[in-house]
């Protein structure tokens, strides 16, 4: 992949070239290259254009211009990952591990916690991936079914129904290729955090 495309990747990721590490861990992959090239009678398979890498799992109908996916990570602030991890995680520390460790402390259900912690993720998290996969429009509508979902208090107590509800969009987001896979992420991060910090009064950790 050239520098060209690879710039262009991190681009239509949302993530820009905001740490100088891109630019080393992409000549320390270059110098790998060199030193391993492939062998001749087994030369490398050629990788699609990024455009039609952005696309490639998707159906026509459901096919997003990456131009357009660009322009609404500029218009609306979306950063995508590594605005993330240049926040601190913000998403985590705001949302999703004040109310696993919330959930967990009321039952002690911690597959129900991960169930309701994953439901404010798909509320709070502006998923690159989503947007990238459903556009703008289908991240915001995404992003509304887990806040109406959230504010059903008996559905969130309840670990079979909220399973059951999660499970029925699951099924809905696979007929429409809607991924929320850096929401998914984010709950591994979560489920860590959970595991080794205690909260404390006043404070998120």
């Amino acid at each position: 992949m050239t520098a060209a495309a690879d710039d262009a990747l991190l681009q239509l990721r949302g993530i820009g070239k905001t740490f100088t590490g891109v630019a080393a861990l992409r000549d320390l992959a270059d110098h790998i290259r060199a030193q391993n090239p492939p062998p001749v009678s087994r030369p490398a398979a050629p990788r699609p254009p990024v455009r039609e890498a952005l696309t490639y799992t998707l159906t026509p109908d459901q096919t997003i211009n990456p131009a357009v996916i660009i322009e609404d990570f500029e218009r609306h602030g979306i950063s995508g990952a590594r605005g993330e991890a240049a926040s601190g995680f913000a998403t985590v520390s705001a949302h999703a591990l004040p109310l696993y460790q919330q959930e967990l402390a009321a039952d002690g259900n911690e597959r129900r916690a991960l169930l309701a912690a994953l439901v404010a993720l798909y509320a709070a998290n502006d998923d690159s991936t989503t947007l990238a996969r459903v556009g703008l429009d289908g991240l915001r509508a995404h992003q509304h079914w887990a806040r109406t979902l959230l504010a059903d208090r008996a559905t969130l107590a309840d670990e079979a129904r909220l399973s059951d509800a999660i499970a029925a969009y699951a099924r809905n987001c696979a007929a429409k290729r809607l991924s929320a896979g850096g929401s998914a992420d984010l709950l591994a991060l979560t489920a860590w955090l959970g595991q080794h910090f205690t909260p404390n009064p006043g404070t998120l950790l």
